[in-house]
């Protein structure tokens, strides 16, 4: 069963709000994050959107997504949640500063088990916070070297019952800091070159209640990713390469993930958006015990549409993974808004 929730855990755990990169446009039409191109889960390569005069945006975001996993034929999980998001950005003298936050609901339950579980269910209740702080230092017009600190929290709460009334609860809970490193170079006044560096990081914390001689790990490989991008006055491409070293303690194996995505104007205040991603991850062993390595498929559709106060967004999202005889699908709507003042 732990097994299962381990699984479980790590997409859940993982790039929940899934944000195109477009990591070296600088589209003012593009409103999804703040000046630092940030993502809640990994940042973004390059340089700030363009601001309005005044130097000061705020940004915020609402996602509702649902999704099933299915492990094997005999064990599926339907999910639920809401995230939120709202960020500042302000220009000063060398650069950029922006501040965020984030929060993730979910809970997710059991449809279905094997039958000689007697009458088994399960259900996850998942809080996770982050705290972002960037800054982007302007080294020219063209170049941008930044870093980017995420205060993370995140509480897990397992509740199990069976048919003869045996009931379990237990919570564990993880608080880490991660940071990365990533700059942009511009090799032409439309083509540039970006990077990320982020270090590995893990924590392994056991539960409290019912399930006090059971833990939990989370974290993340070593992340280096590079990127080139084209861009005029109309439109925007990137291809991303994203590669994370394994990380056995954190139960996540090698990845390598190839981003492409694209935003065009197609009248004066509208433009479309989308990306399309495909992750591969190898399988890790961690004391003898076997994590099966889960390829992702990302696909995203969105309609920006800007005003005189500001600009507005929509978009859907597909997400698939498998592994094995593993599959999940998750169904994601995401409305924004970035507003210069």
């Amino acid at each position: 069963m732990f097994k299962v929730m381990k699984k479980l855990k790590t997409l859940l755990f993982g790039s929940l709000l899934l944000i195109p990169q477009l990591a070296l446009a600088d589209l003012t039409i593009k409103p999804f994050l703040p000046a630092g191109n940030l993502s809640i889960s990994d940042p973004s390569l390059g340089a700030p959107y363009q601001m309005e005069e005044s130097g000061r945006r705020a940004y915020a975001d609402i996602w509702t997504y649902s999704g099933i996993s299915e492990f094997g034929s005999d064990i599926a999980y339907d999910t639920k949640g809401i995230d939120i998001a709202v960020g500042f950005d302000y220009k000063v003298s060398t650069g950029y500063l922006s501040a965020s936050y984030a929060q993730r609901n979910s809970t997710t339950e059991s449809t279905k088990f094997d039958t000689e579980s007697n009458g088994y269910e399960v259900k996850f209740d998942i809080y996770n916070s982050d705290i972002l702080l960037q800054y982007i230092h302007e080294i020219d017009d063209e170049s941008t070297l930044g870093v980017l600190l995420n205060n993370k929290s995140i509480e897990m709460t397992q509740s199990d019952s069976v048919d003869n009334g045996t009931k379990n609860k237990g919570t564990v809970k993880f608080s880490y800091l991660t940071y990365s490193v990533f700059t942009k170079i511009a090799l032409t006044t439309e083509l540039s070159l970006g990077f990320l560096v982020s270090p590995a990081v893990n924590q392994t914390e056991k539960y409290d209640g019912d399930f006090s001689t059971e833990e939990s790990t989370t974290g993340h490989g070593t992340r280096v990713e590079a990127a080139l991008g084209w861009q005029t006055e109309k439109m925007a491409f990137e291809v991303l390469l994203h590669n994370e070293n394994e990380q056995p303690e954190a139960e996540e194996g090698t990845k390598l993930k190839v981003d492409l995505s694209g935003e065009v104007l197609v009248k004066d205040r509208l433009s479309v958006v989308g990306t399309v991603s495909q992750t591969a991850e190898a399988d890790v062993e961690y004391k003898g015990d076997k994590t099966v390595g889960t390829d992702e498929q990302v696909l995203v559709l969105g309609v920006n549409f800007q005003t005189n106060y500001g600009t507005y967004s929509i978009d859907v999202r597909n997400l698939k993974t498998s592994s094995e005889d593993d599959k999940t699908q998750y169904s994601y709507l995401q409305l924004s808004a970035l507003l210069s003042f």
